[in-house]
């Protein structure tokens, strides 16, 4: 469970996808080697208000990515530069299973009396389901998650990632990291 609260100071150059970014179960450290990327990720987007949720197989030189599942959660005019955001990513994998359970969370209290958290999406990764989206390339054949498969197991890194241009300024907060049971 990944939780954290981001705020915009200053949009600058708002890209198709800038957003609040939170990636969990990933080794994304590791630069010298593509196959570490794998891992997901968790957005609210900047220009549309959606929640999506997506998933990463391979960063090098090149990155190779599922298509983002999105849902509409508020209107971007509700998102303004100085709102706190609470986002919380959870991520497990189903007891017995290689299906791997993804949910976010919102909270638009800044965490008062520990934050009103309203379920914003969620997604079942099952093995198959979820492929690579055919235009981001190929995934390196020794990289031990290829197109369809679930990211199982612990990771050593979960990572906050903003995009825009050297002007866009994002405040994160209140950020922390769990374990947490998976549910039966």
């Amino acid at each position: 469970e990944f939780t954290a609260y981001g705020k915009y100071l200053n949009d600058g150059e708002i890209l198709s996808y800038s957003g609040l970014t939170m990636a969990a179960r990933t080794n994304h450290g590791d630069f010298d080697n593509g196959c570490t990327g794998a891992g997901y990720l968790a957005r609210i987007y900047r220009n549309t208000g959606e929640v999506s949720l997506q998933k990463e197989y391979f960063h090098g030189s090149y990155t190779v990515y599922t298509s983002s599942k999105r849902v509409d959660f508020f209107d971007p005019a509700e998102y303004p530069v100085g709102q706190t955001i609470g986002i919380k990513f959870v991520v497990y994998t189903v007891p017995s299973s290689s299906n791997v359970k993804l949910e976010i969370y919102v909270d638009m209290t800044e965490g008062v009396n520990g934050g009103t958290w309203v379920k914003a999406h969620e997604y079942l990764d099952t093995p198959g389901a979820w492929p690579k989206t055919s235009s981001s390339g190929s995934i390196d054949p020794n990289c031990e998650e290829q197109s369809g498969d679930t990211v199982l197991g612990a990771r050593d890194f979960c990572f906050l990632r903003t995009d825009g241009d050297q002007t866009t300024q994002v405040e994160w907060s209140k950020a922390s990291v769990r374990n947490i049971v998976a549910p039966n």
